[in-house]
């Protein structure tokens, strides 16, 4: 096959990438994303919920309760398809909407009996795929990665409210809605925070 012509790309000094490291290290996540995604929506699909569905769903399982903007902040899913999303797993009876007696004026999602056990069976069958595809790999150099992810983020995200959420901190004894203390990641960047719902990202594998 003949190589493509990148001339705006820079080369890897070293000859190992196609391209500079950093360049080919943010092709390989889109890349990973989306065919990780096909991946999963095939083998979820006997659960009768499409992949969205099903990551909100556990989601707001994580969670215990959750927002709306949690929700859509967390999921990187825009607010109109979250809505729809949401509707369809409350007619089906996986998830309840609440309004607090201390905020009349918010909306928070929990999960029902039904909705537990549907997103467990989800997990479990996404914990086993991820473990098959990291069979054989050096347990360290997985947790690098996943730490270099991290480091990756703290950068990308602006807001530590987001990040907070984006690195799933721990739910329990958590308030709907209430603020966290930022991550020393995120507390370590200098950067203004953005109103949320401004991310503009599109959306993250599990």
């Amino acid at each position: 096959m003949r190589k493509p012509a990148s001339p705006s790309t820079p080369p890897d000094p070293s000859g190992e990438f196609p391209f500079e490291p950093a360049t080919y290290f943010f092709h390989l996540a889109v890349a990973l994303t989306r065919h990780r995604d096909e991946r999963l929506s095939k083998l979820l699909e006997p659960l009768g919920y499409d992949l969205v569905s099903l990551r909100a769903l556990m989601a707001i399982h994580f969670f215990q309760t959750c927002t709306m903007g949690e929700l859509a902040d967390y999921t990187v899913t825009d607010r109109t398809t979250l809505t729809r999303i949401v509707d369809h797993l409350v007619r089906d009876e996986l998830v309840v909407r609440a309004t607090p007696s201390t905020d009349r004026r918010k909306v928070v999602l929990s999960v029902t009996a039904q909705g537990r056990r549907l997103q467990h069976r989800a997990r479990v069958l996404v914990a086993k795929d991820s473990a098959e595809l990291t069979a054989g790999l050096d347990a360290e150099h997985v947790r690098a990665a996943v730490r270099f992810q991290r480091e990756v983020a703290a950068r990308l995200i602006p807001s530590p409210d987001l990040l907070e959420r984006i690195l799933m901190p721990e739910a329990t004894n958590r308030q709907p809605g209430a603020r966290r203390p930022a991550s020393p990641a995120a507390a370590s960047q200098s950067r203004p925070s953005r109103p949320r719902g401004t991310n503009g990202m599109h959306n993250i594998p599990e």
